[in-house]
């Protein structure tokens, strides 16, 4: 096992957490925004029994009132759905007050309950509860009198008598179509269930926690409940003896000291006292369980051993003097944690089937989790698993885009599913296929491959091996409003770009009504796939459903990320394949790493809503740990004074690692640290200063991975604008100005702006104080700089605003050296009928913004994405010459107009201008997509140089302007300097009588 465990790559940094359905134990904090807690409905189901012992008599489900007040249950009802066959409705109409805060155990009294009392009942299951708690239904006269089936999908959906849905939970969820296979129906076991807490309000769904648990009606018991300390995984059979452990959990809001505790292995009675070690509230530590074999060896050799960082407050050393530790005899083997009282707080067992099987697989763990029957036995989830010690999340690697043939790629998803796990060895694999090539796609609900690729990744989903998962790719492009793609997991439908009421806005709306479903920006990046105006669309609601962005680039899609973040998006990073060829996650080392607590769909579901991943790009086993005040990426702080971060990584391949960079807001680098090692622990303490932070990890090869933000979320009481202006100084391009808006209710004063150019790095090129901004008044700062360069540059405002600690706004204004200010997209048709796309005068306007004449030559304009191909470039090679703060026209010619002249467009447009102000552009395709083209979707146009820099962009019929600039013939679109520190300029306005060659002060800086 061992040299198995050598060969993968991905053995784990960090220890396992017992998962706690529906609770973010990371933002539970008094330090911490609580995560935004959707509200609970007023009866939720906990427990469902659907196959009792023998004759199935006692078949049950229970309910928990959530509400302040008591609730009749005569006004209520039961639909009992079953997949290929009709659903029963069990409708309670019998009076029975069911009390705030109780449970109520709903008994499914059929023709096997006949004879039976109440007090057989509670005899059956062991229990002492009244009889006011246990509801009889009496299910005899539906159907053939059965209550609740073995086999196949079931749902119990709770309604009111008015038929509104109150709350559903679904058993043997995990068998689709076949009604013969049973998951959670077997003999005298129960489901247990939950209410997640999703981001956003309106799920009525509960969560199984549980199957298979021993039946506890009328005890309905949650994470809250349980025992004030988890013993949380077990390491019993180290390669090396010396190494096993326990690790412990607080499950309490207070730290615990757990000195006079004490650790009792049960087989033989022996016990061992704790001495003084503090155990964090919400907190985690690895007991090293110091045997007989564990002598001469150290902290150090402890985490070299399973390539942890823990320190002193993380591991305790209980030693065993000359016992020895953990058994890996059969068993039951069962350890007890008690107080100092010697009362047992928690236990756990391994091999408690009676043989070895648990013990069996060298330096994996047990993991366990809260009991969900009102005992101190902690429920064992899984065995074989990565040894976490003292963490609290285990890092799980895979990718979440794919494609197959039921779009634009190959096979199908079964061959995807077993390529990625048998081949890519991957611990979770997302087949995300364009949902407008599925079949039926104006009817998700029978569309036979959708429904096909959710069956498969059922299928392959093996809790805590493996985690196969089905989505699709929402895709706009030119015709349908070029918003980008998306990806969207875990919801039971799926929508589709040639549904022109679904905009990007609309269907982030939409899906803001599956709070259990969630989406990931794809491949963000302006020149391929994105429109420019997206981030704008910012809603909290909005962004609590997008919790991913891809990062399958170094460049323009890093960049992207940080602009998103700057929007105010709360999105993780991501590095996926977005495979169209039989090589799923097997193409390259990037991957999408999650950190959860357990392989399954819920954990990752969970880690992912958190925005707990981290993005690698050319590495499939880097391993990042980063903390700021303890708490993980992800995170959402308030309240900090200062802030320790912490960060752990290791590649296990022995890459060296570089560098190791902690970036705010704008990409400013505010801490780094170089390195030539491949583990490196790095830390520093920053003041609060910015609103987010995340690490990058550079590496000596070229690979790099970067990690989801930790927000700091206290509210910052000012805003800021930037916009550009010309300058009064001679020699002078530009004037940038920096306008701090104070939103707070009384005066700000001494507000610093400092102007840097590019980065926020070394001597500012200017900095101004603004000695006073009265309450909702606006102040400006303004930098007039001379950069001596040519070309674009940016300027970065940074604002001070004063406070303790003072609060960083970071605002960004490129400053272009061209714009493209007219677009000439719907001009005059060609004569010849059969070519009639061909227009006589497109033409794109183009502004000279520096100081100095410019050549276009070595300059290029390019129309994309067009018609047949992603870009189409037309070359200026010959000489161009646009004076300083003037404007040049670029003519684009065709087979229809090769032999007009400078004059014709003169008398076409009623100008004057001379063939040096005109450069014809033409390609010999046969063909409308080199063109400006009209009625045909999103276009953009850009001026790009010879060596690919891209010096600026408009845009036209995009977003929800779709089709709307180019439906009058011989109108203009007109655009100005960009404003939200990208190169895409500002649309104004849209069939505008043409002015080619005159530019007004609206758009250029002015």
């Amino acid at each position: 096992m061992l040299e198995i465990l050598k060969s993968k790559k991905h053995l784990r940094l960090f220890a396992w957490l017992a998962m706690v359905a529906g609770i973010l134990i990371s933002l539970s904090s008094a330090t911490t925004v609580s995560v935004f807690a959707a509200v609970t409905p007023v009866l939720t189901i906990t427990e469902i029994h659907p196959n009792s012992t023998g004759i199935e008599a006692y078949e049950f489900i229970e309910i928990k009132n959530n509400s302040s007040s008591s609730v009749d249950l005569a006004n209520y009802k039961v639909d009992y759905e079953r997949v290929g066959a009709s659903t029963k409705v069990w409708d309670m109409t019998t009076s029975q007050t069911l009390a705030a805060g109780a449970v109520e155990v709903i008994w499914i009294f059929q023709n096997d309950s006949v004879g039976k009392t109440k007090a057989d009942f509670k005899a059956n299951f062991s229990i002492s509860i009244p009889d006011s708690q246990i509801y009889i239904l009496d299910v005899r006269a539906v159907g053939a009198g059965t209550g609740l089936e073995n086999t196949g999908l079931k749902s119990i959906v709770l309604k009111s008598d008015s038929g509104t849905e109150v709350s559903r939970a679904a058993y043997n969820d995990q068998t689709g179509n076949d009604t013969g296979t049973t998951v959670d129906g077997g003999e005298n076991k129960s489901a247990v269930y939950e209410f997640p807490q999703y981001l956003n309000d309106g799920n009525k769904t509960m969560r199984k926690v549980a199957r298979g648990s021993a039946p506890s009606p009328g005890g309905s018991y949650t994470a809250a409940e349980a025992p004030s300390i988890w013993i949380t995984e077990m390491m019993p059979n180290p390669v090396d003896d010396g190494f096993e452990y326990i690790e412990l959990y607080n499950n309490t809001t207070s730290d615990i000291n757990l000195s006079g505790y004490k650790f009792k292995r049960v087989n033989d009675s022996i016990t061992w006292t704790f001495g003084s070690f503090t155990l964090p509230a919400k907190g985690y530590a690895a007991v090293w369980i110091f045997n007989n074999l564990s002598t001469g060896y150290t902290t150090a050799d402890f985490n070299n051993h399973y390539n942890t960082n823990l320190s002193s407050t993380q591991l305790y050393k209980l030693d065993l003097g000359t016992y020895s530790g953990l058994w890996n005899s059969a068993g039951p083997n069962t350890y007890e944690i008690l107080n100092s009282s010697g009362t047992v707080i928690c236990s756990a067992s391994y091999n408690d089937a009676g043989t070895t099987t648990d013990a069996s697989f060298e330096d994996r763990s047990i993991l366990y989790d809260y009991p969900v029957t009102n005992t101190k036995m902690m429920r064992k989830v899984a065995n074989d698993q990565y040894a976490t010690p003292g963490e609290p999340y285990n890092m799980f690697y895979g990718q979440l885009h794919s494609h197959t043939s039921y779009s634009d790629g190959v096979q199908t998803p079964n061959d995807a599913y077993l390529w990625a796990r048998d081949k890519g060895h991957a611990d979770f694999f997302a087949v995300t296929d364009h949902s407008h090539y599925f079949d039926n796609v104006n009817d998700w609900a029978n569309s036979t491959e959708w429904t096909d690729l959710k069956q498969k990744a059922d299928y392959y989903y093996n809790e805590n091996k493996y985690v196969s998962i089905a989505g699709y790719e929402m895709t706009w492009h030119n015709p349908t409003g070029r918003w980008g793609h998306m990806n969207v997991f875990n919801t039971d439908w799926f929508e589709y770009k040639e549904n022109l009421k679904m905009n990007m806005p609309a269907f982030l709306d939409k899906l803001n009504q599956s709070p259990a479903g969630f989406a990931q920006f794809n491949h963000p990046m302006l020149t391929e796939w994105d429109n420019t105006k997206k981030w704008d669309y910012w809603t909290p609601e909005r962004d609590n459903q997008v919790a991913l962005i891809e990062i399958n680039d170094p460049k323009e899609q890093y960049d992207t990320y940080i602009h998103a973040l700057d929007k105010g998006w709360h999105v993780a990073p991501t590095n996926n394949g977005d495979n169209h060829s039989a090589n799923w996650i097997t193409r390259d080392n990037n991957r999408t790493v999650i950190l959860a607590p357990r392989l399954n769909r819920d954990a990752l579901f969970d880690a992912i809503r958190a925005r707990r991943t981290y993005a690698s790009w050319g590495d499939s086993d880097i391993r990042i740990n980063y903390r700021i005040n303890g708490k993980d990426m992800g995170s959402r702080l308030t309240g900090q004074s200062s802030l320790a971060v912490k960060v752990d990584v290791y590649n296990q391949n022995a890459d060296n690692i570089s560098k190791i960079s902690v970036i705010a807001n704008g990409g400013t680098v505010v801490a780094s640290q170089t390195y030539s090692t491949n583990k490196v622990s790095f830390s520093t303490t920053l003041s609060p200063n910015y609103k987010y932070y995340f690490i990058r990890v550079d590496q000596a090869d070229g690979d790099w991975a970067v990690t989801a933000p930790i927000w700091i979320e206290d509210p910052i009481p000012a805003q800021l604008s930037m916009d550009l202006k010309a300058s009064s100084v001679s020699g002078v391009p530009v004037k940038v100005n920096a306008n701090v808006k104070n939103t707070s209710g009384s005066s700000m004063s001494n507000v610093i702006v400092d102007f840097y150019k590019d980065t926020i790095s070394g001597t500012p090129k200017g900095s101004t104080t603004i000695s006073s901004i009265g309450a909702g008044a606006t102040g400006t700062a303004s930098l007039e700089w001379n950069p001596g360069i040519t070309g674009n540059y940016t300027i970065i405002a940074r604002v001070t605003i004063p406070g303790s600690p003072a609060r960083y706004l970071v605002g960004k204004a490129v400053v272009p050296e061209l714009i493209i200010t007219e677009l000439g997209v719907n001009t005059t048709n060609g004569a010849d009928p059969n070519n009639s796309q061909y227009e006589l005068y497109d033409f794109a306007e183009i502004y000279n913004n520096s100081k100095n004449t410019i050549n276009l030559s070595g300059y290029k304009i390019t129309i994309g994405p067009t018609t047949g191909s992603s870009r189409y470039t037309f070359d200026i090679s010959g000489t161009f010459n646009i004076p300083s703060h003037s404007a040049g026209i670029i003519w684009f010619k065709n087979p229809q107009n090769t032999s007009l002249t400078v004059s014709d467009f003169n008398s076409n447009f009623g100008t004057s201008l001379t063939s040096s102000q005109i450069y014809s552009v033409s390609t010999s395709e046969e063909g409308p997509s080199g063109y400006l083209v009209n009625g045909g979707g999103a276009r953009q146009v850009w001026i790009i140089k010879d060596n690919g820099d891209i010096v600026t962009m408009s845009e036209y019929s995009s977003g929800l302007d779709l089709k709307l600039d180019t439906t009058q013939e011989n109108k203009s679109i007109m655009f100005s300097y960009p404003t939200d520190g990208t190169y895409a300029n500002n649309k104004l306005n849209y069939d505008q009588p043409p002015t080619p060659g005159s530019v007004s002060s609206s758009q250029y800086p002015n």
